[in-house]
Protein backbone atom coordinates (compact mmCIF):
# COMPACT_ATOMS: atom_id res chain seq x y z
CA UNK A 1 0.00 0.00 0.00
CA UNK A 2 1.40 2.98 -0.68
CA UNK A 3 2.39 6.18 1.30
CA UNK A 4 -0.36 8.84 0.82
CA UNK A 5 2.31 11.68 1.12
CA UNK A 6 4.05 10.31 -1.35
CA UNK A 7 1.47 11.49 -3.61
CA UNK A 8 1.81 14.77 -3.08
CA UNK A 9 4.57 16.02 -5.12
CA UNK A 10 7.23 17.77 -2.92
CA UNK A 11 5.70 16.83 0.48
CA UNK A 12 8.14 15.39 3.38
CA UNK A 13 7.26 14.69 6.97
CA UNK A 14 9.95 17.09 8.59
CA UNK A 15 9.89 20.62 8.69
CA UNK A 16 12.84 22.47 8.53
CA UNK A 17 12.85 24.06 11.73
CA UNK A 18 12.76 21.46 14.34
CA UNK A 19 11.09 23.74 16.98
CA UNK A 20 7.99 23.94 14.76
CA UNK A 21 7.51 19.83 13.65
CA UNK A 22 4.73 19.82 16.57
CA UNK A 23 2.70 23.20 14.68
CA UNK A 24 3.48 21.95 10.93
CA UNK A 25 2.19 18.04 12.08
CA UNK A 26 -1.24 19.80 14.05
CA UNK A 27 -1.42 22.37 11.11
CA UNK A 28 -1.56 19.34 8.12
CA UNK A 29 -4.04 17.49 10.54
CA UNK A 30 -6.25 20.35 11.26
CA UNK A 31 -6.19 21.03 7.21
CA UNK A 32 -7.15 17.66 6.39
CA UNK A 33 -10.19 17.30 9.22
CA UNK A 34 -11.17 20.95 8.61
CA UNK A 35 -13.34 19.94 5.30
CA UNK A 36 -14.86 17.09 6.97
CA UNK A 37 -15.51 18.26 10.91
CA UNK A 38 -14.65 21.89 10.94
CA UNK A 39 -14.88 22.08 14.67
CA UNK A 40 -11.93 19.45 15.25
CA UNK A 41 -9.78 20.82 12.15
CA UNK A 42 -10.52 24.32 13.55
CA UNK A 43 -8.76 22.58 17.12
CA UNK A 44 -5.92 21.45 15.16
CA UNK A 45 -5.14 24.73 13.19
CA UNK A 46 -5.29 26.51 16.20
CA UNK A 47 -2.63 24.44 18.17
CA UNK A 48 -0.53 25.15 15.09
CA UNK A 49 -0.69 28.47 15.44
CA UNK A 50 -0.29 28.81 19.17
CA UNK A 51 2.66 26.83 18.97
CA UNK A 52 4.06 28.55 15.57
CA UNK A 53 3.28 32.17 18.01
CA UNK A 54 4.51 30.44 21.38
CA UNK A 55 8.00 29.86 19.62
CA UNK A 56 8.77 32.10 16.64
CA UNK A 57 7.19 35.19 19.03
CA UNK A 58 10.20 37.72 17.59
CA UNK A 59 10.57 36.57 14.61
CA UNK A 60 6.92 37.33 14.03
CA UNK A 61 7.12 40.37 15.53
CA UNK A 62 10.15 42.07 13.75
CA UNK A 63 8.50 41.52 10.50
CA UNK A 64 7.10 44.71 8.80
CA UNK A 65 4.47 43.35 7.08
CA UNK A 66 3.15 42.21 10.31
CA UNK A 67 3.49 45.73 11.80
CA UNK A 68 1.14 46.86 9.08
CA UNK A 69 -1.66 44.35 10.10
CA UNK A 70 -1.20 45.46 13.81
CA UNK A 71 -1.65 49.06 12.89
CA UNK A 72 -4.46 48.18 10.36
CA UNK A 73 -5.98 46.02 13.55
CA UNK A 74 -5.52 49.15 15.88
CA UNK A 75 -7.04 51.26 13.12
CA UNK A 76 -10.09 49.20 12.76
CA UNK A 77 -10.36 48.61 16.75
CA UNK A 78 -10.90 52.49 16.55
CA UNK A 79 -13.19 53.07 14.18
CA UNK A 80 -15.26 50.64 15.16
CA UNK A 81 -15.59 52.38 18.95
CA UNK A 82 -16.60 55.66 16.91
CA UNK A 83 -19.27 54.19 14.36
CA UNK A 84 -22.30 54.37 14.68
CA UNK A 85 -23.17 50.55 15.99
CA UNK A 86 -20.20 50.02 18.16
CA UNK A 87 -21.46 46.30 19.45
CA UNK A 88 -21.95 45.14 15.15
CA UNK A 89 -18.48 46.39 14.16
CA UNK A 90 -17.09 44.80 17.59
CA UNK A 91 -18.89 41.44 16.49
CA UNK A 92 -17.55 41.62 13.31
CA UNK A 93 -13.90 41.96 14.38
CA UNK A 94 -14.43 39.31 16.58
CA UNK A 95 -14.85 37.45 13.60
CA UNK A 96 -12.59 39.45 11.62
CA UNK A 97 -9.29 40.23 13.44
CA UNK A 98 -7.89 36.52 14.54
CA UNK A 99 -7.50 35.93 10.58
CA UNK A 100 -4.54 38.08 11.00
CA UNK A 101 -2.84 36.59 13.83
CA UNK A 102 -3.22 33.56 11.87
CA UNK A 103 -1.66 35.18 8.48
CA UNK A 104 1.04 36.11 10.75
CA UNK A 105 1.94 33.04 12.17
CA UNK A 106 1.26 30.50 9.13
CA UNK A 107 3.87 33.15 6.80
CA UNK A 108 5.99 32.01 9.41
CA UNK A 109 5.14 28.51 9.82
CA UNK A 110 5.34 27.69 5.95
CA UNK A 111 9.28 28.44 5.06
CA UNK A 112 9.46 27.11 1.59
CA UNK A 113 7.14 26.32 -1.74
CA UNK A 114 7.21 22.46 -1.29
CA UNK A 115 5.47 23.60 1.93
CA UNK A 116 2.94 25.47 0.60
CA UNK A 117 2.58 23.18 -2.54
CA UNK A 118 1.93 20.51 0.00
CA UNK A 119 -0.55 22.31 1.90
CA UNK A 120 -2.78 23.39 -1.14
CA UNK A 121 -2.80 19.11 -1.67
CA UNK A 122 -4.05 18.70 1.64
CA UNK A 123 -6.79 21.47 1.61
CA UNK A 124 -7.78 20.15 -2.40
CA UNK A 125 -7.74 16.43 -1.56
CA UNK A 126 -10.23 16.28 1.41
CA UNK A 127 -12.49 19.12 -0.63
CA UNK A 128 -13.13 15.96 -3.39
CA UNK A 129 -15.54 13.90 -1.18
CA UNK A 130 -17.43 17.14 0.12
CA UNK A 131 -17.94 18.01 -3.35
CA UNK A 132 -19.33 14.50 -4.59
CA UNK A 133 -21.35 14.74 -1.52
CA UNK A 134 -22.94 17.82 -2.55
CA UNK A 135 -24.10 16.83 -6.31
Amino acid sequence: MPNLLSLIPGATWKHPNPKLQLAWNSARIGFVIFPLVPLIGAIFIFRGLVHTWRHCDTEIRQRRSNWGLAILSLWLILVSLFGLQPGDAALGLVNFLPFFAFFAAYRTLIQSPDQLRQLAWIVTIPALPIMVLGL
